[in-house]
């Protein structure tokens, strides 16, 4: 178990962290006002704010959990194979996690 925890590496999990925020906010907020037509985007953007970060026992091992595939990726010494697997991760973590939650907050 510490051998796992030891081979994480965490700073690629709190990249996904913020990568996460960043996503949410930029492509989002614009998605979840237009599909549950909300008349204050700035509140949405301050919903997925503060999301990321009262949510953070949820989304923090979602970063954790792909971290840690991405460091099982490189034991294979496939490079194109990491990259793609980053921004996949970059991506899916934020449609999971706020798909999700807006969901749940707003039905």
């Amino acid at each position: 178990m510490i051998n796992i925890i030891k081979s994480i590496p965490w700073w690629l999990a709190f990249i996904y962290f913020v990568s996460s925020v960043i996503f949410g906010l930029i492509a989002g907020v614009p998605i979840a006002t237009k599909y549950y037509a909300l008349n204050i985007p700035h509140e949405v953007n301050a919903l997925f704010v503060l999301m990321a970060f009262g949510y953070s026992y949820i989304l923090f091992p979602l970063c954790v959990v792909a971290a840690y595939g991405y460091n099982h990726l490189a034991f294979l010494n496939k490079r194109y194979n990491r990259i793609i697997y980053a921004i996949i991760c970059s991506v899916l973590i934020p449609v999971v996690f706020y798909g999700v939650g807006i969901n749940l907050y707003y039905n």
